[in-house]
């Protein structure tokens, strides 16, 4: 077929939309690593999102591994309440519990509850109670108040009172105990920062030796991944209760800031260091929650303490947290191990993190080294895209990919760095694709003659027959006889309104992709793909002696992958339909049709109309293929049983239709009644109902005999069929 005249022109053009879209793919590449590069930085919540998921996937797969630790949690839990009384207790009874448990020589001791009422066991409340009976008010008024008597206990050392900010305006501002001082950048401080507060009562924030807030910083999901260790509230930086806690527990009056300069001036924490603790934290003072698996060894019941059996379970100089465990008084946390974790425990790990040296580690340099990653991921891909096709880039992208999850993987399990593997892939594979397409598109331009040649054939069979004879590249036609195989699947409109979009494309690509893998498989030419229907073409454009023959092997094959393919989707909940089939031969008229700018090379034909008619013919026989008896006289070999002279609709004459099986169902007993009934029908026997009736009842799936059962009920005798309806 000789080139068109106008094919230079053509070519000037083709070569200027190839350099277009390279420079397209160049651009777009880079903008994808810039994009990469600020996100990074900034952290939207996306990013963070991603991040959060790997690094709960770190934490789940391997979890820290418990080491005993002078950290235990004094629990008010059901048996305490049940032995000492329902919550709130009375101040005296609290005040018992802080000197009990100095009495064993702890070294902290610290409230996960805060006293932001007064103690309405106290005498001096109870005297208000009491204003009718002026005698009882005062004898109680001269008793000693319950607060006060928690005070002096909060007095005698060591006890670090709580505290909690809030988003609301409003409170008194929180009593401050330990000082701050810097080291390294100066400037305001990028902590979390509060409105409004919510404070133990000011006689017991003044006797207590710490103050500190119980803030948790959870993240979009409810987990909390990072607890302040500094906190900010009208201008004026507070700690912690973990930072309070160890500060009052290694003796120190001060903390230390450990700050670089921040963006706008602020300074960046890299850390907070309380006394003999250094305590690493992310820019905004917060740091990482690395959690065990629950340990009972943790948990001190109350009761013991008080009763005096605590001796042993709570180590000398041991950091102790009182909480709560017991159903409506617990602080319940969404933790990273996926499970929830009551909050006074968080604050427990933390602390033995601190005295274990145990950390989950992010420092910034790991941020520095994902966009470094991204960065050098994008010139690797850029030398290889140039010089090579898109295969050697994809496996240079693929193996990068690789070598990054690898060196994050090593990098949590060997030394806890929590480096995020995934954002910088899912970049680098983004950059791949913007910058691959175009330049694939305009390798695709480069030879747009060629493909434009061969676009509509998708047959490889043609294909072949079409470069080995390019002077059938013409519009012309001849008569010759062919086979058709029509498919189609039953419910596919429902199954395309019921089901997800990305779902439906992976479903029905699949069953596409097998269905014509196995028309190709045949020497078959795909004809087209109408939505789930298959026609396929035998005989044409490269003639096949044994055209029959492959037809009814194809369609015994696709009927075969087809009720795989639909069992394997019933097993995942999708609803695919058996796929109906009809096969049918004569003679068409094949060849290019079209004009000037399109053609397309096809069959034209009543054998086409008659083939789709025997294809939903199988909805009312009950058979899933029917095949004429122009195909079976072609096929010596074929194995079916009949199904009866149809007219079909819109045709004035019979077909002879059988349904076509495999070996093993054609030796079967069904089979073999069923060809019985069916000569006894032909014959115009009386008794063919009967049999039909005890086919039918030993073979109630039968299709095919339950609708010769049904007409012959309704009157209709022989095996003459008439289709008023598709």
């Amino acid at each position: 077929m000789a080139r068109p005249s106008s094919a230079t022109a053509n070519d000037h053009s083709t070569g200027r939309t190839a350099d277009t879209l390279r420079r397209i793919g160049f651009v777009a590449s880079a903008a994808m690593m810039v994009l990469g590069i600020w996100a990074e930085f900034t952290e939207p919540w996306f990013v963070s999102d991603i991040h959060n998921a790997v690094f709960d996937a770190y934490q789940r797969s391997l979890p820290r591994a418990y080491e005993p630790a002078p950290v235990r949690i004094v629990d008010i839990d059901e048996a305490t309440l049940a032995r000492l009384g329902q919550w709130p207790w009375p101040r005296t009874r609290v005040a018992e519990l802080v000197a009990d448990l100095r009495a064993l020589g702890v070294s902290a001791i610290a409230f996960d509850f805060i006293f932001a009422e007064k103690d309405r066991t106290s005498p001096g409340w109870l005297a208000t109670e009491w204003k009718d009976k002026p005698e009882v008010a005062a004898a109680l008024r001269k008793l000693p108040d319950h607060d006060t008597a928690l005070a002096e206990e909060f007095g005698r050392g060591k006890v670090v009172a709580a505290f909690a900010l809030t988003e609301d305006p409003g409170g008194t501002s929180p009593v401050q105990k330990g000082r701050f001082v810097r080291a390294g950048a100066q400037g305001t401080v990028a902590a979390s920062h509060y409105k409004g507060s919510v404070t133990s009562l000011p006689i017991l924030q003044e006797a207590a030796a710490g103050n500190g807030a119980v803030n948790f910083s959870p993240d979009r999901d409810g987990v909390v991944r990072r607890v302040p260790l500094v906190v900010e509230q009208g201008g004026v930086l507070y700690p912690s209760l973990i930072a309070e806690t160890l500060r009052i527990a290694s003796g120190a009056a001060s903390y230390t800031l450990l700050a670089d300069q921040g963006a706008n001036g602020r300074a960046a924490l890299s850390g907070v260091r309380a006394g003999k603790y250094t305590l690493p934290s992310d820019s905004f003072g917060r740091m990482l929650v690395y959690l065990t698996d629950p340990v009972a060894e943790r948990y001190v019941p109350a009761w013991k303490v008080i009763a005096g059996e605590a001796a042993d379970l709570i180590p000398p100089q041991s950091i102790v947290y009182i909480g709560s465990s017991a159903t409506g008084l617990q602080d319940l946390r969404f933790g990273t191990l996926g499970k929830i974790v009551p909050g006074v425990e968080i604050h427990a790990q933390l602390t033995e993190q601190c005295l274990l040296g145990a950390f989950a580690l992010r420092p910034l340099w790991v941020q520095g080294l994902e966009t470094l990653v991204i960065v050098l991921g994008w010139l690797v891909m850029l030398g290889f895209g140039i010089r090579s096709r898109a295969l050697p880039a994809a496996i240079a992208t693929a193996t990068g990919v690789v070598v990054i999850a690898a060196g994050a993987v090593y990098a949590w399990r060997s030394h806890s760095i929590l480096a995020d593997p995934v954002f910088p892939g899912l970049i680098l594979a983004a950059i791949f694709i913007v910058y691959t397409v175009p330049r694939q598109l305009a390798a695709e331009s480069e030879g747009r003659w060629i493909r434009g040649v061969f676009a509509n054939y998708l047959s490889p069979n043609l294909v072949e027959h079409l470069i080995r004879n390019p002077s059938e590249l013409r519009l012309s036609g001849e008569r010759r006889e062919c086979s058709f195989v029509l498919t189609d699947v039953a419910g596919f409109t429902t199954l395309v309104e019921g089901m997800d979009p990305q779902q439906l494309t992976e479903v029905i690509n699949g069953y596409l992709d097998g269905m014509v893998s196995i028309a190709f498989e045949h020497d078959g030419t795909l004809d087209r793909i109408v939505g789930d229907a298959v026609a396929v073409l035998f005989s044409a454009p490269v003639e096949q002696p044994d055209h029959a023959r492959r037809a009814m092997a194809c369609a015994l094959a696709m009927d075969a992958f087809a009720n795989a393919y639909s069992a394997r989707c019933l097993e995942r909940d999708i609803p695919f339909g058996l796929t109906r089939i009809g096969v049918h031969t004569g003679e068409v008229v094949v060849g290019n049709f079209g004009g000037s700018s399109h053609f397309d090379y096809r069959a034209l034909g009543d054998p086409i109309n008659t083939t789709a008619r025997l294809e939903t013919a199988n909805r009312h026989l009950g058979t899933r293929i029917c095949v004429s008896a122009a195909t079976v006289a072609g096929c010596p070999s074929v194995v079916g049983r009949p199904a009866g002279t149809l007219v079909l609709k819109g045709k004035t004459k019979g077909v002879d239709v059988f349904e076509a099986l495999t070996a093993e169902e054609a030796g079967s007993a069904r089979v073999a009644g069923y060809r019985a009934a069916f000569e006894k029908m032909r014959a115009g026997e009386t008794d063919a109902t009967q049999v039909f009736e005890d086919l039918v009842k030993d073979h109630p799936s039968d299709g095919l005999a339950a609708f010769h059962l049904a007409r012959l009920q309704r009157g209709e005798r022989g095996t003459l069929v008439v289709f008023t309806e598709k």
